[in-house]
């Protein structure tokens, strides 16, 4: 840094150049290594799917559309999803009481209005070069691949994962599990539904296995495979919350095309 205006900084590069740029666009060593262990903190959070960005986003350092940003992705990348959080986005106009305030006292105050704060949903996500930051949901989009994308239903998918891999006329035709939420922000879980996919080569096509509604489904999800009487066969754990606020885990097993609860 050589010099500052207002909202300017000028700035030399590691090559001599020097120039003028905005001074929103810097950040301190502190920002850099406060992003580095955040990536540190992650690396042990497992992957709940990739999603692609929408358009190019900055990634934050905290789920807060005024938290440090550093990195910035562009459209298109394709990004690891590993946790989700809601906040509350303050409202930022004054109520009418206080706007009335300011005008004249010869004026009836206007009566107060209610200040109502809107939720937001972020996700943690991994970027290409281990670059890790929160983004608002909004901006990406699950992409499990098309065959099975198509059957959302309106759906916001917030997971998703291959099972088992299979060969049908040489072509692999993978299983799929995912985990769907209503399009209602702010809720204080990760998913309420989950399906698996598997694909039919007498019909050709993909259907749905099994299908549970009504979860209070967290992250993380986790898949593998678990040793049956038949031989390895896949498996995965929701962490879930029952009606009094009890979490537990449910596990599932795949006894060839047929979802099991795990004993």
């Amino acid at each position: 840094m050589l010099a500052e205006r207002l909202r300017w900084t000028q700035v030399r590069s590691a090559s001599g150049r020097t120039g003028w740029v905005q001074s929103r666009f810097l950040a301190g060593p502190e920002v850099h290594e406060r992003f580095r262990a955040l990536a540190e903190q992650s690396d042990s959070l497992p992957s709940q799917g990739t999603a692609i960005l929408r358009r190019e986003a900055n990634l934050h350092l905290e789920p807060e559309r005024d938290a440090e940003a550093f990195y910035r992705l562009p459209e298109g990348e394709v990004v690891e999803v590993l946790a989700h959080r809601v906040t509350g986005l303050a409202p930022d106009r004054q109520t009418a009481a206080e706007e009335s305030a300011a005008e004249s006292e010869e004026e009836a105050p206007a009566p107060p209005t209610l200040a109502v704060q809107t939720l937001e949903d972020w996700l943690l996500v991994r970027g290409a070069g281990e670059k890790t930051g929160w983004l608002l949901e909004s901006l990406v989009d699950m992409n499990p691949p098309v065959e099975v994308a198509q059957f959302r239903e309106g759906l916001r998918i917030r997971a998703w994962f291959v099972l088992h891999r299979e060969t049908d006329d040489e072509v692999e035709r993978p299983w799929y599990l995912w985990a769907t939420m209503r399009r209602v922000a702010g809720l204080p879980y990760d998913f309420d539904e989950i399906r698996v996919f598997v694909w039919n080569p007498n019909r050709d096509r993909y259907e749905t296995s099994y299908r549970e509604r009504n979860l209070i489904g967290f992250y993380p999800i986790r898949v593998g495979s678990q040793e049956t009487p038949g031989g390895p066969s896949p498996s995965f754990v929701l962490p879930v919350e029952d009606e009094t606020g009890r979490r537990f885990e449910k596990q599932y097993v795949m006894a060839g095309r047929v979802v099991q609860r795990a004993p």
